[in-house]
């Protein structure tokens, strides 16, 4: 069964924060070009990092544990960023066919607001966790399976960019 859960660990987010820095600018009247979303994939065996813009695709095994940070940016401040995830599977067993999911996860909003001085954050994330440990019932086979996260980054313009990191199973 896919697990899904949030994982704020102290050295995974101070890690993240000394990449992407905590840059505060001052907020703008007015934002009419978009933020951008980064995907970042971390096998927990091997400690690769895959890094999309976007959007994009992690081919995996059965067994590995990811942790997954969605990074939203906008170089005139970030105001809100969004996660969810949901987890499907299939199985078979000669003729009959097994279908799993989808199940969702809840979805992780973060909003931000502007400090005392009027200034904001340029850039967020969120972290949550995927483990592909997919599950069949005795006798059936597994055929397939993925795990898709879905973001979005809206900044203080009302300009919302939305993407996805698929994890996938080949069976």
């Amino acid at each position: 069964m896919i697990r899904l859960s949030m994982y704020f660990g102290a050295v995974v987010a101070c890690s993240l924060l000394l990449v992407s820095g905590c840059e505060k600018v001052q907020k703008p009247s007015d934002d009419t070009s978009p933020p951008t979303l980064r995907w970042t994939a971390i096998n927990a065996q091997t400690n690769d990092q895959l890094k999309f813009n976007g959007s994009g695709t992690v081919n995996a095994r059965m067994g590995d544990y990811f942790t997954v940070i969605l990074l939203a940016e906008d170089p005139e401040g970030i105001h809100q960023i969004t996660m969810s995830a949901s987890t499907q599977w299939g199985c078979r067993s000669g003729n009959i066919g097994q279908s799993h999911g989808p199940s969702l996860g809840a979805t992780q909003v973060q909003n931000l607001q502007p400090d005392a001085q009027g200034k904001v954050l340029t850039s967020i994330f969120l972290i949550q966790n995927a483990n592909m440990n997919f599950q069949c019932q005795s006798g059936f086979q597994f055929t397939g399976g993925s795990v898709v996260f879905s973001g979005t980054g809206t900044n203080y313009g009302g300009q919302k960019v939305s993407g996805t990191l698929t994890i996938k199973v080949a069976g």
